[in-house]
């Protein structure tokens, strides 16, 4: 969805379902020279979450007909962790 609030602020939104449609991982070990970490293993979890919600929202600011300042804010679930990932940014956008 997107629209405008006033003649000079607008807003995005997004959301949706990822599916994986096959899914395969490894377990990872190795050995190193760094001092107390001569070997290491790193297992591929216990969590397997293979359909995914995920959303965006977003504002905008249009300071003149061909300027634009931006923000945006993400969140999605992880693929093999059940942590949710956020992000933020911000933009400048111009155009000649």
């Amino acid at each position: 969805l997107t629209g405008n609030l006033t003649d000079k602020i607008g807003y995005q939104l997004g959301a949706g379902l990822e599916h994986d449609l096959r899914q395969q991982t490894s377990s990872y070990s190795g050995t190193s020279s760094i001092t107390n970490l001569e070997t290491f293993a790193l297992s591929n979890g216990s969590v397997n979450n293979s359909t995914r919600a995920f959303g965006t929202a977003g504002l905008f600011y249009q300071i003149e007909k061909n300027q634009r300042l931006t923000g945006n804010v993400s969140v999605r679930n992880q693929a093999y962790t059940s942590q949710t990932m956020t992000t933020v940014m911000g933009g400048y956008q111009g155009a000649f």
